[in-house]
């Protein structure tokens, strides 16, 4: 979508149908698919819209997030149902595996290269240091809410957490939930999220309930939130 004019530039059709998240590189020439039913990775050019190729994961990847500090890029990837967190090395498509929560459902890189990693069954948060991924710290959300979205705060070490009863925000230096707030409405696990400066955008999908048709929240980043 051209953001400028708002309208449609094009459409991808991805492998098997189910895409469930996209990324971007940084310098927004590639876009990174994941395909739930298929259990890939589709690598999209972003000027054309071709699938430039197609990364092949298994089980059902979920939350997708771009690490660019790393040379050659890394993509961090969760299966849903394979409770695990695959890092892909980008220019060698090597894959590595580590053991998760269950049904990781989201992802997110903060600016000091912490992954974080939630999930919709638990309100554990795993965050994986860049340097020994292998020792993940699990975090207890203090809201108790369940996690459906992750997104870093642009410019900082906080990533937004979005959750099914509401919203938090990690800070990944100090290890410490800066703040939360009730969510502002009927959230579901289709919820997505990003972020601009000031403000966390979270967009929800229609649920099975007929009177929730789906709505667009904004709410304040943990810069202008003070307490609980």
């Amino acid at each position: 979508m051209d953001l400028t004019t708002r309208t449609l530039t094009y459409t991808v059709r991805v492998p098997g149908g189910e895409p469930d998240a996209v990324a971007f590189d940084a310098d927004g020439r590639s876009a990174y698919v994941t395909d739930a039913e298929a259990g890939t990775v589709s690598i999209v050019d972003a000027a054309s819209g071709r699938i430039a190729g197609t990364i092949r994961l298994g089980g059902r990847p979920g939350g997708i997030a771009v690490d660019t500090s790393t040379p050659g890029g890394r993509l961090h990837v969760t299966d849903m149902t394979g409770n695990r967190w695959d890092i892909v090395q980008v220019g060698s498509l090597l894959v590595r595996t580590v053991a998760v929560q269950d049904y990781p459902t989201s992802v997110a890189v903060a600016a000091n290269g912490d992954v974080v990693v939630g999930g919709t069954t638990s309100d554990d948060i795993d965050v994986l240091g860049p340097r020994d991924p292998l020792q993940a710290i699990t975090l207890h959300r203090p809201d108790q809410a369940r996690t459906v979205a992750a997104t870093a705060i642009t410019g900082g070490d906080t990533v937004a957490l979005p959750g099914l009863e509401a919203d938090s925000w990690l800070d990944t230096d100090t290890m410490t939930f800066t703040g939360h707030v009730p969510a502002t409405g009927p959230i579901t696990t289709d919820a997505t999220v990003a972020v601009v400066p000031g403000s966390v955008l979270l967009t929800e999908g229609p649920s099975d309930d007929p009177a929730h048709l789906g709505y667009l929240a904004v709410v304040p980043d943990s810069s202008v939130i003070s307490g609980n």
